[in-house]
């Protein structure tokens, strides 16, 4: 979808470390056919998928297409839901050029295309056995809310 913005870049990719959703495992988070209790746990089966920071701690990181949704660190054949998971303004968030040179940038609520629920703590979405989120449309009032919380 190579959105024209500032500096004239085209956006192909959205990333995002996603924080304190530790918290939230106490139920268990399942990927594919697996129940993770923690994240340490999902980091030994999927390092890709774990951001491990000294000074930030660990979280979930996402590299998302923005063409097409795919979530192109995700194993294949490993589906989950998004649904309800609150984390807490903590999240990260940065649009990528083709130049992977960060065209803009925030920290705090969900972005929409990541999370419908409530107030933008939520994020609510879902990745299918193909990587791909469900659903998936990133279009100019998606960027135009990056800008306004960047």
């Amino acid at each position: 979808m190579e959105l024209e913005v500032r500096k004239k870049s085209n956006i192909v990719c959205l990333r995002a470390t996603l924080g304190d959703i530790e918290c939230y495992f106490q139920d268990g988070f399942q990927i594919g056919n697996k129940l993770y209790y923690s994240l340490d746990e999902l980091y030994e089966d999927h390092p890709n998928v774990v951001c491990r920071h000294i000074l930030t701690g660990d979280t979930i990181f996402l590299e998302i297409d923005i063409d097409t949704g795919e979530v192109t660190n995700w194993p294949k054949n490993c589906p989950t839901d998004f649904h309800d998971i609150k984390i807490v303004d903590t999240g990260n968030y940065w649009l990528i050029d083709d130049d992977t040179e960060t065209v803009i940038s925030y920290s705090g609520y969900v972005p929409t295309c990541l999370g419908q629920g409530g107030y933008g703590d939520y994020l609510e979405f879902e990745i299918d056995e193909n990587s791909h989120i469900v659903d998936w449309s990133f279009g100019q009032e998606d960027y135009d809310e990056f800008e306004e919380n960047a």
